[in-house]
């Protein structure tokens, strides 16, 4: 069985693997490098997102609750009058 310290690891390592189809591209490309590579985005994608499920999972945690709860606070840090249009650090805001 694969516990929960393995799956932080398969995270890292698949979202790498992600990373590595789009390494060379710049953002004007990536339109046409997904549609290019799809199916393996796609698989990568799904790869990742099993095992962030299973992760939570193993811990109880709800993955709806926590991704309401981090736009909640990033809200609060992260004002839109204060960071719309800026590319500046949270310390610097």
């Amino acid at each position: 069985m694969v516990g929960p310290h393995s799956l932080t690891g398969f995270i890292s390592s698949k979202a790498n693997e992600l990373l590595d189809l789009f390494r060379h591209v710049q953002d004007d490309e990536m339109d046409e490098a997904v549609a290019n590579q799809h199916e393996e985005v796609k698989g990568e994608l799904g790869d990742i997102l099993f095992i962030l499920v299973r992760f939570a999972q193993f811990h109880d945690i709800y993955l709806a609750e926590a991704f309401e709860d981090k736009i909640e606070a990033d809200k609060e840090a992260y004002p839109v009058d204060q960071v719309k249009g800026s590319n500046k650090p949270k310390g610097e805001l």
